[in-house]
C-alpha cells in the first residue's frame, strides 16, 4: 500500500494571483503540480481553465433543474449550499429562465451580509434576491434573545450573532451540568446523563431548553428571515419574519 493524501486548492485565488520566488503555483512542472488542461474538457488557462468549465457544467445543470422544476409545477425551490456554492448561481438561472417569481428557500450559509458586503449573497444577485427565505436555528431575536444581544454588545463592543448565542448558551448547558454531575461522581458519562435525557430544564440565552435521550433539543424552534428590498436594492438586508416551532420526525 501507499501513503495517499487529499490537496483542497483555492483555485480561483491561484488563477489571478501573480507566481513570487519560492511559492507554489498552478500550470508548472513540479514534484507536486495541476495543470489546467489535465482537467475538464483540457481548456487552457488562457480560456478560463478548468474553472471555467465547471462553472459552465453547474451552470448547464442549474438551467436544466430549474426547467423541470418550471414544468412541474413546483411552489418553490429548496437550496442546501451557501453563497460560494451556487446559492447566487441558481437565484441567477431561475432569474433567466423566468423563474425569479418562485420563492427561494435557504440556509444559514446565504445569509452572509448585506448587500453592501463584496460577493455577499445580496450583493450578487441584486433584485433577484426579493422572496427568498432563510432558516436559521436560533431563538426570536424580538423576545428571550435581546438580553444576551445587548449584553454582548456592552462587552464586546460589537453585535452578536446566532452563532455566539448558540456557542453561550452550550456553555452554560455544560456547566450546570457539571454542577449537578457533581452531587454524584463526576465523569464524562456523569456530565452527559445529567444533560440528555434527565428531563432536566436548563436556563440559557436560548431560553429554557431540555434535551431528550438523542440528544436533540427541545422544543427545537427555527427563525425565518426574508430578504428585504423595502428601502432599495443597494439596501437591501435581512429581516426577521417569524420564529417556527420544528415539527416532530
Amino acid at each position: 500500500t501507499y501513503a495517499t493524501y487529499f490537496l483542497m486548492l483555492p483555485m480561483r485565488s491561484l488563477q489571478t494571483q501573480i507566481p513570487q520566488p519560492g511559492q507554489w503555483h498552478i500550470n508548472r512542472p513540479g514534484p507536486l503540480s495541476f495543470f489546467d488542461t489535465d482537467h475538464g474538457d483540457g481548456r487552457s488557462p488562457q480560456r478560463g481553465g478548468a474553472i471555467a468549465w465547471l462553472d459552465e457544467v453547474l451552470q448547464r445543470v442549474s438551467g436544466l433543474f430549474a426547467l423541470k422544476a418550471r414544468a412541474k409545477g413546483v411552489d418553490a425551490v429548496f437550496f442546501g449550499g451557501d453563497t460560494d456554492t451556487g446559492g447566487a448561481d441558481v437565484r441567477r438561472t431561475m432569474g433567466d429562465l423566468t423563474m425569479g417569481d418562485l420563492p427561494l428557500l435557504v440556509g444559514d450559509g446565504v445569509m452572509d451580509g448585506d448587500s453592501s458586503v463584496g460577493g455577499s449573497y445580496l450583493n450578487e444577485v441584486g433584485y433577484l434576491a426579493a422572496k427568498t427565505y432563510a432558516a436559521l436555528p436560533e431563538p426570536d431575536p424580538m423576545g428571550d434573545g435581546e438580553a444576551f444581544f445587548n449584553a454582548y454588545s456592552a462587552a464586546f463592543g460589537s453585535e452578536g450573532t446566532f452563532y455566539s448565542m448558540g456557542a453561550y448558551s452550550c456553555a452554560q448547558v455544560l456547566i450546570a451540568s457539571i454542577q449537578i454531575a457533581e452531587g454524584g461522581t463526576l465523569s464524562r458519562e456523569a456530565v452527559r446523563a445529567a444533560a440528555v435525557g434527565s428531563g432536566h430544564a436548563f436556563d440559557t440565552a436560548l431560553g429554557l431548553v431540555k434535551f431528550n435521550a438523542a440528544g436533540d433539543m427541545t422544543p427545537g424552534s427555527v427563525s425565518i428571515y426574508e430578504a428585504d428590498l423595502s428601502k432599495s436594492v443597494a439596501a437591501a438586508s435581512w429581516s426577521y419574519v417569524v420564529r417556527m416551532p420544528l415539527a416532530k420526525p
